[in-house]
């Protein structure tokens, strides 16, 4: 028994009608991409003018950090306890944004991850987590920040030469 002209021509839409599919679920996938990865880039341009423009406080804390100057009031530096605090629970919600798939590790360290490994291996800030994890009996305080500046500085170690 032979095919019919008409399912002859029914079998080759159906296999018209699903490559079809295909291409069109492939151009979607790659435009959503496309759509995620400029997203991305402007995610990051925003948390990068926050960071560095529109807060008045990062920039000192970060040329103090870099040139090894105190930080906190109490010992000679130029910042309050909050402002320390706020400066590193920036770093906190970055965490919280490459967790949640919102923005690329690699992009926060090219934009963030000197300054973020710095502020960890600062002696001063880490006193300062030690010393409110043990007021409030409770390690998790700054436990996204600790989490993200170790990636950063194993990234750092990876590239090495």
């Amino acid at each position: 028994m032979t095919p019919s002209t008409l399912e002859v021509v029914n079998t080759v839409a159906q296999v018209g009608l699903f490559l079809a599919t295909v291409g069109l679920v492939y151009i979607a996938y790659y435009q959503v991409n496309k759509i995620r990865e400029q997203s991305n880039a402007d995610f990051i341009a925003r948390l990068n003018r926050e960071f560095f423009y529109e807060n008045e406080t990062n920039p000192g804390i970060l040329q103090a950090i870099e040139e090894h100057r105190p930080l906190f009031k109490n010992a000679g530096g130029n910042f309050s306890d909050y402002q320390i605090h706020a400066y590193l629970r920036y770093f906190e919600m970055i965490e919280r944004f490459i967790a949640s798939g919102i923005v690329r590790i690699e992009l926060v360290d090219e934009m963030f991850g000197g300054y973020i490994a710095r502020a960890w291996e600062n002696p001063e800030i880490k006193k300062y987590v030690d010393e409110i994890r043990s007021n409030k009996k409770d390690k998790r305080y700054f436990e996204h920040f600790e989490q993200l500046a170790k990636r950063i500085l194993d990234i750092e170690k990876r590239s090495r030469v």
